[in-house]
C-alpha cells in the first residue's frame, strides 16, 4: 500500500489561473505532494484555510507579514520573478531580511536575482527553465513573418526598423484590448504589411497558433521573470528579439539565437537560416539540463533550512521598516496622481 501524499499549499497569482504559467512547477511538486491551489491577486487577500498547511510554495506572490507570522516555523519556498516580485516593497535589502527572518527558501530563475540574494546570504537554488524543441527542422526562408507582441513601453518603429521591408512578408502585431492602442507611424504602415490583432486575453493555444505562423518573435517586456512566451518561442526555434535586460539577456546570447535591444545590428536572413539547427541544438541542450535538474527543487524544498547568521534585525524592526516603506510608497503614489 502506497504512502499517502503530504499536502502542499501552492500560492499563485489569480491571472495565472487563465495562463497556467505555474503548471510546470505544479507538475514537479505533484510527484511527491498533494497540491492545494490558492489563487490571490495584488490585494493579497488570503483564505483562512491557507495557513493550516505545513508545506507552502509561493509562485511570484509573497504573503504579507501578518500571514508570514502565522506560517513561522513551517516549510516555505518562494519563486520570485525578476521583473516583478509581486510584493509592495520590491526587491529591496529589507525584503531579503524578511526572507531570512522567516527561513524562506528561494527558487531563482534569474542570475541577476541570484546575485542580489547571494549578497544577502539568502538560501536559494538557481535554475533555468527550458521547454523541449517541438520542431526539428525548418525550411530555408526568403521572406520572414514577424510576431510582435506589443506592450505600452515599446516604441514600434525602433523594433520594426531592425528589418528591411524587402525581406518581411507580414507582421502580426498583437496587443491586449485593455491597453493603450499602439501608435504606428505612417512610414511604418507604408513599408510593412501589419496585421493588428487585439484580444482581451490570449489563451496559450491561440498564442502558439500565431507563433507557429511566424519566424521572428519580438518579446513583449523590457524585463522578464522567466518569460514564458520567450521560452515557447525558443522551443519552436524562432529568432527572438528582446531588450538587453534580465532575464532575456540570459537566454539570448548572440546573433545566432536573437538580437538584444538597443542594437547597432540589423536583422539578416543568414541569422535565421544559417543558425536554425544551432538554435534547436542549444535549446535542447539546456532543456536536458532543466530536465535533469528540475527535481533538485524537491530536494531543496525538503532540506532543512536554518536561520541566516546575517539576519541582524528582529521582528519589531522588520515591522517598523516594512510598514514605513509601505506608507512612504502609498504617499508617493497618491501625491503623483494629484500632480498629474
Amino acid at each position: 500500500m502506497s504512502k499517502p501524499k503530504v499536502k502542499l499549499a501552492f500560492l499563485d497569482h489569480g491571472y495565472h489561473f487563465k495562463t497556467r504559467s505555474g503548471d510546470f512547477l505544479r507538475n514537479i511538486f505533484k510527484s511527491e505532494f498533494l497540491i492545494k491551489d490558492f489563487w490571490v491577486d495584488k490585494n493579497l487577500k488570503f483564505n483562512e484555510k491557507f495557513c493550516l498547511h505545513k508545506n507552502f510554495f509561493f509562485f511570484q506572490i509573497l504573503p504579507p507579514l501578518k500571514v508570514l507570522e502565522k506560517l513561522k516555523g513551517k516549510n516555505l519556498m518562494w519563486a520570485p520573478m525578476y521583473d516583478s516580485p509581486h510584493h509592495p516593497i520590491g526587491l529591496s535589502p529589507l525584503l531579503w531580511k524578511i526572507i531570512n527572518f522567516y527561513n524562506i527558501k528561494v527558487l531563482s530563475f534569474s542570475k541577476k536575482l541570484s546575485n542580489l540574494m547571494n549578497e544577502s546570504n539568502v538560501n536559494f537554488i538557481d535554475l533555468r527553465y527550458y521547454k523541449k524543441s517541438v520542431i526539428k527542422k525548418t525550411k530555408k526562408k526568403n521572406k520572414i513573418n514577424i510576431f510582435f507582441w506589443y506592450r505600452n513601453d515599446l516604441q514600434i518603429e525602433n523594433w520594426i526598423n531592425l528589418f528591411k521591408p524587402s525581406i518581411v512578408n507580414k507582421i502580426d502585431l498583437f496587443s491586449h484590448k485593455d491597453q493603450k492602442k499602439p501608435s504606428i507611424p505612417n512610414n511604418i504602415k507604408k513599408k510593412f504589411k501589419i496585421n493588428h490583432i487585439t484580444k482581451s486575453f490570449t489563451k496559450k493555444n491561440y498564442f502558439l497558433k500565431i507563433l507557429n505562423k511566424n519566424d521572428v518573435f519580438i518579446a513583449p517586456r523590457r524585463i522578464e521573470g522567466i518569460g514564458m512566451s520567450l521560452v515557447e518561442a525558443l522551443a519552436q526555434g524562432k529568432y527572438v528579439v528582446g531588450y538587453n535586460e534580465s532575464t532575456m539577456n540570459e537566454y539570448i546570447k548572440n546573433t545566432k539565437i536573437g538580437l538584444l535591444m538597443p542594437s547597432n545590428k540589423k536583422f539578416q536572413m543568414s541569422f535565421l537560416n544559417k543558425y536554425s539547427n544551432y538554435r534547436f541544438k542549444i535549446n535542447n541542450l539546456f532543456y536536458q539540463k532543466w530536465k535533469n535538474d528540475k527535481f533538485k527543487i524537491l530536494s531543496f524544498f525538503n532540506s532543512k533550512n536554518t536561520a541566516s547568521k546575517n539576519n541582524k534585525i528582529d521582528l519589531i524592526n522588520i515591522y517598523i521598516s516594512y510598514y514605513s516603506k509601505l506608507i512612504t510608497r502609498k504617499f508617493f503614489f497618491v501625491y503623483k496622481l494629484k500632480i498629474l
